[in-house]
């Protein structure tokens, strides 16, 4: 019985020091620091003392300990190796006139400062266009792999996009891009020669055909003709067409469309949904030349 309760203490004692080594290797770090900048140090005071009593520099490393000083403090640091890559352990005292604090904190020394942001504070782009957001932040780290989230919708608008980097040896940065998205004036125009009609006297197709013309687009056929004029689509917007089965009208957005031929031939807005079965939207090409 005693040889299986040793058995049972050496076992639970062996694992509390795998949990221990595993806690240790993943503990947090506070700061991170640049290699070889002793100057990565003030930020971390400044972020921890709020009354930091002026301008902070580096005075001198003196047997061990980096010595910073400021006109109210002298900060003493004990345990930075700024030359060395790797998580560190830290004592740092700040000795003032009346006061003398010691704090311990973990920094992460690594090679250089992953950073990344943008070039411009605000980017403009119209309907339908499918930028590369790369181009538009600045990274210091060449090889860090870059990712984007968010992407505008099809509607005008304000949005933001999220950009990331994460470079080799695991460090993160990101910044965010404020994006106008602002109506396309070739597809605006396809949508208010279709307005302009209003009240006409023309079937369907005249009424495609006339409102493409505002683009310099000759083209006349049958409804279903006109699906070769762009691509099909899920989120239209104002100026798309929309073919069904033996119509077409012209999309003016919130889920309304131009329609030629109706009640009596008139051209009129009506919803979307008609008594013709809806076979899909069509985004023209931007290809006046046709």
């Amino acid at each position: 019985m005693k040889r299986k309760f040793l058995v049972w203490m050496l076992c639970i004692l062996a694992l509390g020091n795998r949990l221990g080594a595993s806690i240790q290797a993943k503990q947090p770090v506070d700061y991170l620091l640049e290699r070889s900048k002793q100057e990565g140090m003030i930020p971390v005071f400044e972020d921890m003392y709020d009354d930091t009593g002026g301008t902070i520099s580096y005075r001198c490393t003196k047997k061990g300990i980096v010595v910073y000083t400021s006109k109210a403090y002298e900060y003493r640091v004990k345990g930075l190796k700024i030359h060395q890559l790797g998580i560190q352990e830290l004592t740092i005292q700040r000795i003032g006139k009346d006061i003398v604090l010691e704090d311990h904190i973990t920094v992460d020394v690594k090679k250089k400062l992953l950073s990344i942001y943008a070039k411009q504070d605000v980017i403009h782009m119209t309907l339908g266009q499918k930028p590369d957001w790369t181009q538009y932040v600045s990274v210091n780290d060449p090889n860090a792999k870059i990712v984007c989230k968010g992407q505008p919708s099809q509607q005008p608008g304000i949005y933001t996009i999220v950009v990331q980097a994460r470079s080799e040896d695991g460090q993160k940065a990101q910044t965010e891009l404020t994006v106008y998205v602002e109506p396309d004036d070739f597809y605006n125009q396809i949508a208010l020669a279709a307005l302009e009609q209003l009240g006409v006297k023309q079937d369907c197709t005249m009424l495609v055909t006339n409102s493409l013309k505002a683009v310099g687009i000759d083209f006349h056929g049958a409804p279903q003709d006109y699906m070769q004029l762009g691509e099909k689509t899920d989120t239209p917007i104002a100026g798309d067409l929309i073919i069904y089965d033996g119509h077409v009208a012209v999309y003016i957005g919130d889920h309304m469309a131009v329609h030629g031929g109706w009640n009596h031939e008139d051209t009129q807005v009506h919803d979307v949904t008609c008594s013709q079965k809806l076979l899909c939207f069509i985004h023209i090409r931007n290809n006046p030349s046709m």
